[in-house]
């Protein structure tokens, strides 16, 4: 945890390259604040070795008996995740309900991100929920073919998603799938203070409300 004067910074040395193999977790005890994550590549090298990402194993949870790569934000204040190549993970970014205060998803390249199971495709290049209070930004990014969605932003009566901005993003999808989802299914869930403006959509469409 950092303060909004002195954030920590998690970055690539003098511009070099770093790979995280095995993805980054932050811990929910103490909880996050004032987080920059910058300039690293993240994978799990499982994928990217093995031609064929299936899995015998339906829904969420693959038990594919590797890293589950990625980042996974659950909690915190002021995170930042800036800049970064996020590829061949189960799951891209994991930026869940309870991250608030000025957090954000900046200039990064999310791709190559899921795997195949016997009911679906699984994995998306952003997992999110929203009930923090404060705005979650999503700007500036590369989503590109990743197995299930680009973004999915997905509320139930457990969670919300709103208050967000998308902004001058670039999706696309090569199986032509709703490629980017806002919305949930029930009125309790949200959906509402969403602003998409400036994003390029390249065969990924647009969906927002979901059942709401």
């Amino acid at each position: 945890a950092g303060s909004k004067d002195r954030p920590v910074i998690v970055t690539n040395e003098e511009g070099g390259r770093v790979t995280l193999d095995g993805g980054l977790v932050t811990a929910s005890d103490p909880e996050p604040a004032y987080l920059q994550v910058k300039g690293l590549e993240i994978l799990a090298s499982e994928n990217v070795e093995e031609k064929e990402r299936k899995s015998d194993i339906p829904g969420s949870h693959p038990d594919r008996k590797r890293p589950w790569g990625g980042v996974t934000i659950a909690n915190g204040t002021s995170i930042k995740i800036i800049n970064c190549v996020i590829r061949a993970s189960s799951n891209g970014i994991g930026f869940w309900r309870t991250v608030g205060g000025d957090s954000e998803i900046y200039g990064n390249i999310i791709y190559d991100n899921g795997w195949v199971g016997p009911d679906r495709r699984h994995g998306h290049g952003l997992y999110t929920q929203n009930a923090s209070g404060d705005y979650k930004r999503i700007i500036d990014n590369l989503f590109i073919d990743n197995y299930a969605r680009a973004v999915q932003a997905y509320g139930s009566s457990k969670t919300k998603v709103e208050k967000y901005i998308f902004e001058g993003n670039y999706f696309s999808s090569s199986d032509h799938v709703t490629n980017v989802l806002f919305g949930g299914t029930s009125p309790e869930c949200g959906n509402r203070d969403a602003r998409f403006s400036d994003n390029l959509h390249y065969q990924a469409t647009l969906r927002v409300g979901y059942n709401c």
